[in-house]
């Protein structure tokens, strides 16, 4: 595990050839055009594909156990099912941007979001980032990790694939198809961001920050958002800096309404992102550490 977080920070992405995320990506669209566009079809979408990445993964483990390179290889392939440096690379974009070139920043921000940037101001372009470091502290560090932990390669994986398929086929934009893949990420997702929120909070005094407040607002504002999950981490860092996030944003040109998180905050500053890049490292590292203690 910790030569896969090495191989991440040092390398970053695995390449696109040969990454799993591409290749489930790959396996979604082949087998999306021959199911039917019904739940039956994306239940069996959803069966085929983590049901195969679990496979292979288990599969590569059998091949390789016992061999020179067996070490190497499966630290490989666990550093594909996470994304630590991809993550914090994109926000320090994001806030080098920031301090000359808005337009340039709200175009790095594309890489984040899956919201319409063009149009946003300074304080829109640090919110979005500010929300994403927070969602992806969760879903690409922390719960990669963290099914790591409980079944090895091969549920890391599974967790990759499932993950990946919402973002393709996810309930908002298939509908019934999406459904199967949607929820099963809501659940796989349920502890890992629950989790997350909890580390960004409490870990937030050490770099001066407010855990009391961190915890308050996970509490009161956690649930508001849509996802079942993603509010619990937005909540717990809009608390420790004392920002404002959330509201309204615009998807495909049409607006979609979002509750506020810690309405009551203040507007979001470049040193919040600044803080929040370093604060998502530590979350990061203190449950890598954890997770190698307790394995």
């Amino acid at each position: 595990m910790f030569l896969a977080l090495g191989i991440d920070l040092a390398m970053g992405e695995l390449p696109l050839a040969v990454h799993p995320v591409r290749l489930t990506g790959k396996a979604t669209e082949g087998l999306q055009r021959r199911l039917p566009g019904n739940f039956s079809g994306g239940l069996a979408l959803l069966v085929a594909v983590a049901g195969g990445a679990w496979l292979s993964a288990w599969a590569l483990e059998a091949l390789l156990k016992g061999g020179a390179l067996e070490g190497l290889v499966l630290a490989l392939a666990l550093s594909s099912t996470f994304s630590l440096r991809g993550l914090l690379e994109a926000a320090r974009k994001v806030e080098q941007l920031l301090r000359d070139d808005l337009q340039g920043a709200r175009q790095a921000l594309k890489a984040l979001v899956g919201r319409d940037t063009q149009g946003l101001d300074e304080e829109g372009v640090l919110r979005a980032t500010l929300e994403s470091l927070a969602e992806n502290a969760s879903d690409s560090v922390v719960a990669p990790l963290f099914y790591y932990a409980l079944g090895g390669l091969p549920l890391a994986m599974l967790y990759r694939a499932v993950n990946t398929l919402d973002a393709m086929v996810g309930y908002r934009h298939y509908g019934a198809f999406g459904l199967a893949s949607a929820r099963a990420d809501d659940v796989l997702n349920f502890i890992p961001a629950r989790a997350t929120a909890l580390l960004l909070a409490l870990l937030s005094p050490l770099l001066g920050l407010s855990a009391r407040q961190g915890l308050r607002c996970l509490l009161r504002d956690g649930g508001k958002h849509p996802s079942p999950n993603s509010g619990r981490p937005m909540a717990a860092l809009a608390g420790a800096l004392g920002v404002r996030l959330g509201g309204p944003a615009r998807y495909q040109g049409q607006w979609v309404e979002k509750p506020l998180i810690n309405p009551a905050g203040r507007k979001a500053k470049a040193e919040d992102l600044s803080r929040a890049l370093r604060l998502v490292g530590l979350c990061s590292g203190v449950f890598a550490l954890a997770v190698g203690v307790l394995t």
